[in-house]
């Protein structure tokens, strides 16, 4: 262990001591010193391959999640036989023609369906873990 007044020191020294055939060494300083690296030899490390493999693996994961949960709510939705654009063009038809029973039979069908699913989705959203 070694003390050193400037940077230059440190990788003069540290460069003797790689040519000596110490190939274990390592410095240290309180700012970054680009000399200092290639003084004591680039060490090879798998750190960043374990990092990229770490961060695909996490963001396949996020996707499939997404993509899952996704479809089951799309199948939720869909599970009332109803598209989620019938209640809009119901309340359309009905705005439209106010004195018309079947638009208005049609509206409150609609209604009872997304609410019916939107209760299917409420109890599977209560079981998902947060």
């Amino acid at each position: 262990m070694a003390e050193f007044d400037g940077p230059t020191e440190l990788v003069t020294a540290a460069r003797d001591t790689y040519e000596s055939g110490y190939r274990r060494i390592d410095g240290y300083s309180p700012f970054p010193i680009e000399d200092l690296f290639h003084a004591i030899g680039d060490h090879k490390t798998k750190m960043p391959l374990v990092v990229l493999i770490g961060g695909l693996i996490g963001c396949f994961s996020g996707f499939s999640c997404s993509i899952t949960l996704r479809s089951g709510t799309i199948r939720l939705t869909s599970a009332a036989g109803l598209p989620r654009n019938i209640a809009y063009a119901a309340s359309k038809a009905a705005a439209a023609n106010p004195g018309d029973s079947t638009a208005i039979k049609n509206l409150a069908s609609a209604e009872t369906g997304l609410g019916g699913t939107l209760s299917r989705l409420m109890m599977v959203s209560s079981n998902i873990p947060i």
